[in-house]
């Protein structure tokens, strides 16, 4: 064999394996770029999904804070009403059956456990990623205990006390006593009426902070959105 021929081979073979290299890197380009935009795509929609659920969380979290104040004070109203021995109205009724009452919610949290049962990584901003941690993981089940021992208050000792006391009522709307005069007798209604103020000012200063952080998630969500958009 000639040595010309022989260089030529060999240029021949370095143009083959260049093409293959060549080939090779634009290949694993390509499926890494593919890879980075479903990516980008799949966080998208987590975030997206995560969105809806927090301004679902909103109007809850709103819901429940104006009940709670209604509650408070109403509990106010008829604190003052019984120190005084003044006479019931229709007015005092409805109050009463707003405060023989309690807020309830149920967190929306369907992006946050499709995310958490994937990959959780997918979220790449960490700062975003631990807020969501915090709120779906601790605030939320913080929230719900506050609530919880509302109802196990209203549960225990109200519920009784609306079945002794109450001649006719009607959720959120009336509670007519059967004879207002006992209520205005009774020495530990108004005792009664300022704790579970105090259980519910507890639930309302959570539902407060949840308030903030949720409002504060929302813009972080929305940020991190326009950056993928």
């Amino acid at each position: 064999m000639s040595r010309s021929k022989l260089k030529l081979n060999w240029k021949y073979a370095l143009g083959e394996i260049t093409l293959i290299f060549v080939g090779i890197s634009l290949a694993v380009a390509f499926d890494n770029f593919n890879q980075e935009l479903n990516k980008d795509q799949s966080q998208r929609l987590i975030l997206e999904e995560i969105h809806t659920d927090l301004l679902e969380d909103t109007i809850l979290i709103n819901s429940s804070l104006a009940q709670t104040d209604r509650l408070m004070n109403g509990v106010d109203y008829l604190v003052d009403l019984l120190r005084k021995k003044e006479a019931f109205t229709d007015t005092t009724e409805l109050v009463l059956a707003k405060v023989l009452m309690f807020p309830r919610i149920s967190f929306i949290s369907a992006g946050y456990q499709t995310l958490k049962s994937s990959d959780i990584t997918l979220i790449e901003n960490q700062a975003l990623r631990r807020d969501l941690v915090e709120y779906y993981e601790y605030m939320h089940p913080k929230v719900v205990q506050q609530m919880g021992d509302v109802e196990f208050e209203f549960k225990t000792y109200w519920t009784p006390w609306i079945l002794e006391n109450i001649a006719e009522f009607r959720y959120a709307q009336i509670a007519r006593p059967f004879d207002p005069n006992d209520l205005l007798n009774d020495q530990n209604l108004v005792r009664n009426f300022l704790i579970s103020k105090d259980n519910n000012s507890g639930l309302h200063q959570g539902l407060l902070e949840a308030q903030e952080e949720v409002n504060s998630l929302i813009e972080a969500v929305e940020a991190e959105l326009d950056k993928l958009n």
